[in-house]
């Protein structure tokens, strides 16, 4: 840096004086005190990419949407170091590498979001709906069931509820039908037997 290489030029400067010429040197403990400063501040980056480093070693192997606030954290604390500070982190390319899968890992989850909605808004509207219905129905539903809790919740269900709502209503007058004809079967048999 600039305030580096002024102190390293004073530095140098002081010490080609004579040692007669060094008396006259009035700011001597200025240089010291900015030495001091900036050997402070050298071991406070070099710790902090050390720190970094650490973490980045803390990384799974094996990165999944599950590690994104890690990796994101560790990005910024990257990014919040200064330049010189920034080449002392060996282990970046892990990291880069780590953000970069987060990304991907993530275009995937919004366009599983993005096929899940389709799959719903396609639905017929829930007036149309029949028994025909039920295997589509409940793929939809399935498919559904295996996003996320972060994932489902980013898409509107309404039409998916109201199409199980008004399938269960034709599953349950099915049902009656069927128990219906159960009774009334008999009955009718008898009167042809009696007739």
């Amino acid at each position: 840096t600039a305030a580096k290489s002024t102190i390293e030029a004073a530095r140098a400067a002081y010490e080609a004086l004579q040692p007669d010429e060094k008396d006259f040197v009035t700011n001597y403990s200025k240089l010291t005190r900015s030495e001091n400063e900036l050997a402070s501040a050298e071991n406070e980056m070099q710790y902090n990419a050390d720190q970094l480093v650490q973490q980045i070693r803390t990384l799974p192997l094996t990165i999944t949407i599950e590690a994104k606030q890690m990796v994101t954290a560790l990005l910024n604390a990257y990014n919040a170091l200064p330049i010189e500070a920034k080449s002392k982190v060996t282990n970046y390319p892990i990291l880069a590498q780590a953000v970069q899968t987060i990304s991907t890992l993530e275009t995937q989850k919004n366009r599983s979001v993005q096929a899940m909605q389709a799959a719903i808004t396609s639905l017929p509207d829930p007036a149309s709906i029949t028994i025909a219905h039920k295997a589509i129905i409940e793929d939809v539903r399935l498919k559904l069931n295996s996003l996320t809790a972060t994932q489902q919740a980013q898409i509107n269900t309404t039409k998916l509820f109201e199409a199980e709502a008004q399938l269960l209503k034709l599953t349950q007058s099915v049902h009656q039908i069927e128990q219906d004809k159960l009774v009334i079967y008999p009955i009718t048999n008898g009167f042809e037997k009696i007739a």
